[in-house]
């Protein structure tokens, strides 16, 4: 085997190889001298001789002109080999029994699963809370009250749903006005959306999202077990709503 198979299986790189043979071939020799041997560029030579000081093969000798750089040479250099790879073949023994003990041991706990509650506030957070909601890929169920908002972020929101083609399916909160509101012409957008209203209570995926635009704040609830309960309780009473309107009031886009 070549002197260049065995430092490539050592992980020696071929530009670290060039510059090591030249030392060898060439004696000691300062960077420029290098560069030329090895038949790199001088900033590049500067980068493996620094890299082979670092491993322990090339030794730098400080001097006027410039550091004189000397290869370790080779009887040295396999003593200096095998020695790595004994302690390579340490290094493996102990892993191979710690992942023995470790496939004997007991699996992993799982991860938990309880719910996260995170709360935003401003113009941002509602912002980004939306943005999270747009992203779903499932019908959004929603419960709104008729209070009016001029809330950017809430108009541009109900703007994406509708250019979006989102799912959405809204209820009115139990709120005389809102139920008034719903029975009009106009008030539900394609998405089945009441524009601009405060405060929202939505339910995608496995989050429970309470906004509020008047106020700028909104809570996040993420829970499967929570999420599922609602969207349980939410058609039921979407089934009953469009029963009782013998027509689809707040139909998906």
């Amino acid at each position: 085997m070549e002197v260049k198979e065995i430092l490539q299986k050592f992980g020696f790189s071929e530009k670290e190889i060039a510059v090591y043979i030249a030392l060898v071939e060439f004696g000691p020799a300062v960077a420029s001298d290098v560069a030329e041997r090895a038949k790199l560029n001088r900033s590049t030579t500067y980068v493996v001789l620094d890299s082979l000081v670092k491993r322990g093969v090339v030794d730098p000798a400080d001097r006027p002109g410039g550091d004189l750089f000397t290869a370790l040479a080779p009887d040295k250099l396999a003593q200096h080999l095998a020695a790595i790879a004994a302690e390579y073949t340490d290094v493996a023994k102990i892993a191979r029994e710690e992942l023995a003990r470790l496939k004997q041991a007991p699996a992993m706990a799982a991860p938990s699963l309880s719910p996260t509650v995170r709360f935003f506030e401003g113009d941002e957070g509602i912002q980004d809370v939306y943005e999270d909601a747009l992203a779903s890929l499932e019908t959004i169920r929603s419960y709104a009250s008729a209070t009016a908002t001029d809330n950017s972020a809430a108009r541009q929101y109900q703007e994406l749903l509708s250019k979006k083609h989102c799912k959405v399916r809204m209820l009115p909160l139990d709120d005389t006005e809102a139920k008034r509101l719903a029975g009009r012409e106009g008030v539900s957008g394609e998405t089945g959306v009441l524009y601009g209203l405060s405060p929202e209570i939505s339910i995608y995926d496995n989050k429970i999202v309470f906004v509020s635009p008047t106020e700028k704040t909104a809570l996040v609830i993420e829970s499967k077990e929570f999420a599922q309960a609602l969207k349980q309780a939410f058609d039921r009473s979407w089934a009953k709503e469009q029963h009782g309107r013998g027509r689809a009031a707040f139909g998906e886009a």
